[in-house]
């Protein structure tokens, strides 16, 4: 398979997955009041794809699919689409900082921009004279999707088998082979 032909595949892959990460919460998975908050799923995908493979999750498709979210999930349409988009390009810049530092590293640099777009978030509603989200439903979102987090992570590497390029052997941003 040519790389522009496996490239198209990756997207096409993306875009599905996202679209079922969006979905997932619109279930009638239970029907008390005093559930936990479903966790942000479409964030955790977003993010461990784009550690793994990059230009495989373009910033328009990510920016579409991130204000759909708002849409269906009645979010406060384009904020947590711009905080999503803003991480992305993050997590772009940065991949192969997070992939070679290992899992853990990653999953609390997720950890760490769950936290703050989730603050940036409840501030700007804050400002903006909206209502915002109670701190116990932040915590809930934050540990739901930090649970969810590793099962992701597999999903993609074992299921999809989206993994990042090996690091063996290519020259760093400075040129040398490492």
């Amino acid at each position: 398979m040519t790389p522009k032909i496996r490239l198209w595949l990756l997207r096409v892959l993306f875009l599905g997955t996202a679209l079922l990460s969006i979905a997932i919460p619109l279930l009638p998975l239970g029907f008390s009041p005093d559930r936990l908050a479903m966790p942000d799923l479409f964030l955790g995908l977003t993010f461990a794809w784009l550690v793994r493979e990059p230009k495989a999750a373009p910033l328009i498709l990510v920016a579409v699919l991130a204000l759909l979210a708002d849409a269906v999930l009645m979010r406060p349409f384009g904020l947590w689409a711009l905080l999503v988009v803003v991480l992305a390009e993050l997590v772009r810049m940065n991949n192969r900082l997070l992939r070679e530092g290992g899992f853990l590293i990653e999953m609390l640099a997720f950890l760490g921009a769950l936290v703050i777009l989730l603050l940036a978030q409840n501030l700007f509603l804050f400002v903006t004279f909206s209502g915002t989200y109670p701190l116990n439903t932040l915590v809930e979102i934050v540990i739901t999707s930090l649970i969810c987090y590793p099962f992701i992570v597999l999903f993609l590497h074992y299921i999809i088998r989206v993994r990042g390029p090996s690091s063996k052997n290519q020259p760093d941003r400075l040129g040398k082979v490492g």
